[in-house]
């Protein structure tokens, strides 16, 4: 069976609490192409499912690595799993060396190899016994059946940014953070407050464009997100929804763009501002 190192890096999701020893480990399903990685501590899951993987006459072999293909469910602890993907390199010129292959040896023990046309490694590991995993599968499949009260695409990039900078609140306990959803054209508002201070943000989503009017990209491919610019230098704290230069924008994210610029004048206005208060002191 072979594991892509997206796959094997799944376990940095698993607990590392070995009171917890179940969730200590990742689930590995043998599939047709390449199987479905699970891996969670409770708090949080992931699954990861391989679509297509290369031939395996492009995998380099590993040497002395004995076995068979598992033939059902195979829980491996993180560490090895973590190990198994260390040598694999990350941006790998040919697409066999971004893999790792499974075996299971008689009498239930894994063996994992793994090669980066260099370094050739197997990671070994015993598999454990009358370990009861939770049923993320089955959460997943109830959820699906259900109709989602909304489907937001948010930057990797940017949700990181926020959720490291909501760490630096940690010298009060971790932060709950609290997302707030408008609409799927909305931006997200994330709060979170500690006894020194209350913090709100936004997160502005990414456009689906198979949802929308094409512009631009084809069909199915995501546009940047949009971005929040300031409007009056004399104003620092007002903004307005910008697209990208690149991209269309709906009719959701016009109107908050024209709401938010309409604001803004009013707000000019009260504050001797506009054209009548610019006349009026000269």
């Amino acid at each position: 069976m072979l594991l892509t190192k997206q796959q094997l890096l799944a376990a940095v999701m698993a607990s590392d609490d070995e009171a917890r020893y179940a969730l200590t480990h990742v689930k590995i399903d043998p599939g047709a192409a390449g199987g479905t990685v699970t891996a969670t501590n409770g708090h949080m899951a992931i699954q990861v499912v391989s679509r297509e993987l290369p031939r395996e006459g492009d995998i380099p072999e590993a040497p002395r690595q004995h076995g068979g293909e598992p033939e059902s469910a195979i829980y491996l602890h993180a560490g090895p799993a973590l190990d198994a993907a260390k040598v694999l390199p990350r941006k790998p010129k040919l697409p066999g060396f971004q893999l790792g292959r499974l075996l299971v040896e008689s009498g239930g023990r894994v063996s994992i190899g793994s090669s980066d046309g260099l370094i050739h490694q197997i990671v070994m590991a015993d598999q454990p016994e009358g370990i009861v995993y939770p049923g993320v599968e089955a959460l997943l499949r109830a959820q699906a059946a259900k109709a989602p009260v909304a489907r937001i695409l948010l930057s990797a990039k940017y949700l990181k940014k926020i959720a490291q900078y909501a760490e630096k609140f940690a010298a009060f306990g971790s932060p709950a953070v609290k997302l707030t959803f408008y609409g799927h054209a909305e931006p997200v508002q994330i709060e979170w407050e500690d006894p020194r201070h209350v913090v709100k943000g936004l997160l502005m989503p990414m456009k689906i464009h198979d949802e929308a009017p094409q512009v631009g990209p084809e069909p199915g491919t995501i546009a940047p997100p949009a971005v929040l610019t300031p409007t009056d230098e004399t104003m620092p704290g007002a903004v307005r929804l910008e697209p990208s230069e690149i991209m269309g924008v709906d009719d959701a994210l016009a109107a908050a763009a024209l709401n938010a610029r309409e604001v803004v004048e009013k707000t000019k206005k009260r504050r001797g501002r506009g054209p009548a208060g610019a006349a009026a002191a000269e």
